[in-house]
């Protein structure tokens, strides 16, 4: 299952749904900037890229119009942070790859030597940030706690696969075939600081509530109480 399938699971998308900018919007934005977008992320933009839940919900990609930015000439910035501390960018000079590296910044955007590699390539990076904005608010079914049973990794781990490939040194995300999602974040002292789930399968949901059995500090079921 590629990329793009395991977010269309995920969000329960239909493969035919038409959720993506237009061809005409993508090459009239490659024009404005005088560049050529990767082929994963113009694939990503062609695909899914219209999607809110997926894109806005917390972290946002930035449209292809007039709203990808060229910093310092080096650096095509195609997404931010929810409250704009910190920026995802592809280098200019990589363009030219079809999955090149992403970078962010979480200081001064002009300055270079800020810039580090988040993530490897352009898959990694968007499935990454699918499942990060799915728990944290874009798949329908939600809930968040830092409260931990002694046990949360092994039950964790008993139950779901970790994903391979996206986890940074302060995440962890878990499934089973893409129907639901854990997240597991960390501190520096590496001291686990907030569990977070998310599906849009109701089924899936409540048997994460039930298998994982922790004092939640918000559930979105709840607000429809």
């Amino acid at each position: 299952m590629n990329y793009l399938k395991k977010i269309r699971q995920l969000y329960g998308l239909d493969e035919t749904a038409n959720i993506g900018f237009s061809e005409t919007e993508i090459v009239h934005a490659e024009k404005h900037l005088n560049i050529k977008f990767p082929k994963v992320l113009r694939e990503y933009y062609l695909a899914i890229g219209k999607n809110i839940n997926i894109n806005e919900s917390f972290n946002r990609l930035l449209k292809p119009g007039n709203e990808i930015d060229v910093v310092s000439k080096k650096y095509i910035v195609f997404y931010e942070e929810n409250q704009a501390s910190a920026y995802w960018a592809i280098k200019k000079t990589d363009l030219i790859q079809d999955n090149p590296s992403v970078y962010v910044n979480y200081s001064v955007l002009e300055e270079e030597s800020h810039w580090l590699v988040d993530s490897l390539d352009i898959k990694s990076f968007l499935l990454k940030m699918a499942l990060w904005n799915g728990v944290l608010g874009g798949l329908k079914y939600c809930a968040n706690s830092e409260s931990f049973p002694t046990d949360l990794i092994e039950r964790i781990r008993a139950n779901w696969i970790e994903v391979i490939g996206i986890s940074h040194p302060y995440f962890q995300f878990f499934t089973n075939d893409y129907h639901e999602i854990i997240a597991l974040t960390t501190n520096h002292e590496e001291q686990l600081n907030g569990l977070y789930i998310g599906s849009n399968d109701l089924d899936c949901y409540r048997n994460l509530i039930q298998v994982l059995n922790t004092e939640w500090d918000y559930r979105s079921d709840r607000d429809e109480i």
